[in-house]
């Protein structure tokens, strides 16, 4: 439990003041002790300040996507860090939809204009060890490269517009916040990962029977020690643990 966290021993005070809110919820019967859980796990700050508007548009049902709700709170953090967003207070968002129709609206900001060979050259294929008739994985080196192969190779999701498909990744959308945010704040990078093969679209089918078309296309999130932390699916919900461990068992050497 959250309780016996590292986290909760450096910032107990201002933790538990924040969740104060969340547990009266609790109290009442419209949250799970599960579900404060994991509303705590997806606050990306450290005093966990978020959790109790992310419990009060969970119980009122503005949300019940968990991975919508980390989604977009964690790019509306990035936004309002750089100072980008109408105010800093979370709170002033009275639905779950005003704070998700500000971060669509700055999302698309900053749109890039050069050329498609222009942005070709800040694209690397150097995963190590795959077999390229079964997986495609690049890795754009500025945030032009990843809304261009997040509009290319690697879009999965139709236009909200109609009009083609693009990526939920928020390093993909045409603001550079999130971009900046992984790249240059926390020195991290993603591989795009595209499994196309029969061989290993079967395993993937078998490893995730609920998930793998979503698993086609992947974000894969490495540190600046060369680990691999995490892997965002097309509808970009995140996987670790055990599921990361086989995910990067399906796209490795396995077929070759």
């Amino acid at each position: 439990m959250y309780q016996r966290s590292k986290l909760l021993k450096r910032n107990k005070k201002p933790i538990l003041e924040n969740v104060k809110q969340a547990k009266q919820y609790i109290a009442n019967g419209t949250l799970t002790p599960d579900e404060l859980k994991q509303l705590i796990e997806i606050d990306p700050t450290d005093n966990r300040k978020y959790v109790g508007w992310m419990a009060k548009q969970w119980v009122n049902k503005n949300i019940q996507d968990i991975d919508d709700l980390r989604n977009t709170v964690t790019e509306w953090h990035d936004l309002n860090r750089a100072n980008k967003t109408e105010t800093s207070d979370i709170y002033q968002y009275k639905t779950f939809k005003d704070l998700q129709d500000e971060v669509d609206t700055l999302n698309q900001q900053g749109v890039d204009t050069r050329s498609k060979s222009e942005k070709a050259k800040d694209i690397t294929s150097d995963f190590p060890n795959i077999d390229e008739t079964q997986v495609s994985i690049k890795r754009p080196n500025t945030h032009e490269a990843a809304v261009a192969l997040g509009l290319g190779e690697f879009a999965y999701v139709d236009c909200k517009s109609g009009s083609g498909k693009n990526s939920k990744w928020c390093i993909t959308m045409p603001t550079p916040t999130h971009w900046n945010s992984y790249y240059y704040g926390s020195k991290e990078t993603f591989y795009f990962v595209r499994i196309h093969g029969k061989e290993m679209l079967g395993a993937l089918k078998q490893a995730f029977p609920n998930r793998w078309k979503d698993l086609q296309y992947g974000a894969l999130l490495v540190d600046t020690n060369n680990n691999y932390k995490e892997v965002y699916d097309g509808l970009d919900r995140v996987y670790r643990g055990d599921e990361l461990d086989t995910y990067l068992k399906i796209i490795g050497t396995r077929y070759k």
